[in-house]
């Protein structure tokens, strides 16, 4: 398995369409399990930028704690 990175650009529901940009290596790493003729899946995932506040890090680490202790 190899982890590439892309920007989203375009999404078309209608035709179930992604536009990614990749850089030049990623393309000829892809390029290079396509020449394989072995079929290939791809899986996305979407990063937040928000990502996780000190607030709900320190009430996700109490709720454990509190789990593990019941």
């Amino acid at each position: 398995m190899t982890e590439l990175f892309a920007k989203l650009n375009k999404v078309d529901p209608s035709k179930g369409l992604i536009t990614l940009q990749l850089s030049t290596d990623d393309i000829h790493t892809l390029e290079k399990y396509h020449a394989s003729g072995q079929q290939q899946v791809v899986s996305l995932i979407a990063s937040d930028e928000n990502g996780v506040s000190a607030q709900q890090r320190k009430f996700a680490f109490a709720l454990l704690h509190d789990i593990w202790w019941s």
